[in-house]
């Protein structure tokens, strides 16, 4: 589009150049601020009150401005809307009915014995039985007369014997239980960014 130029004519007054110039500038700023323009202010003031052209009307009262994204589908055109200033972040916890179980089962003691004192080849000594019953002649030695750890085996007689012991449980226990569903976090939670207003205003004309 070519550019207007503005000439004088001789005897013009200097009202009349006054108003050429004026309307230069009009145009210029017409130029500078299309229909789809958006201006931002923090005067409440329509602004063809004070630049002189076109249909201003307030914008995005309440919103934020997001550059368009053709790549984004919330933002893939001109004035879009979407969003919010809350989110509910409501839910709960389920804890199902049930149990614990213990089975039956028992906690044996093998037969065996342990002696201090005097036996028939170790006068003095710690020993243990590994024989099953009275009379048995089996032995481990694990000390003697203080001189410390002895390895090996020994033959002694006792008449004593003792069995192991053996109990059980029959048939267990059984623990159930019924808990309840517990909400938390119900209700909105605000999401809402740090912000500062302005007017905003398109031209639409």
């Amino acid at each position: 589009m070519a550019e207007k130029v503005y000439g004088f004519k001789k005897n013009k007054s200097l009202v009349e150049i006054g108003e050429i110039i004026q309307q230069a500038l009009l145009e210029n700023d017409k130029k500078k601020h299309p229909v789809g323009s958006i201006l931002a202010s923090t005067s409440d003031v329509n602004p063809a009150t004070y630049m002189g052209f076109g249909t201003w009307v307030q914008w995005g009262s309440g919103r934020v401005p997001v550059g368009v994204d053709s790549m984004q589908s919330e933002f893939n055109y001109a004035e879009k809307t979407g969003g919010t200033k809350t989110v509910d972040l409501s839910h709960s916890h389920t804890v199902n009915s049930h149990s614990h179980s213990s089975p039956a089962h028992s906690h044996p003691l093998s037969s065996g014995w342990a002696k201090i004192g005097r036996c028939a080849n170790y006068p003095e000594g710690i020993a243990y039985k590994t024989g099953a019953g009275a009379g048995s002649t089996t032995y481990d030695r694990a000390q003697t007369n203080g001189g410390g750890i002895a390895g090996g085996s020994f033959a002694a007689t006792d008449t004593a014997a003792l069995g192991g012991s053996t109990s059980s449980t029959s048939p267990g226990h059984t623990g159930s239980a019924s808990p309840g569903t517990n909400s938390q976090l119900s209700g909105s939670q605000s999401i809402l960014q740090p912000y500062i207003t302005c007017y905003m205003w398109k031209r639409t004309a």
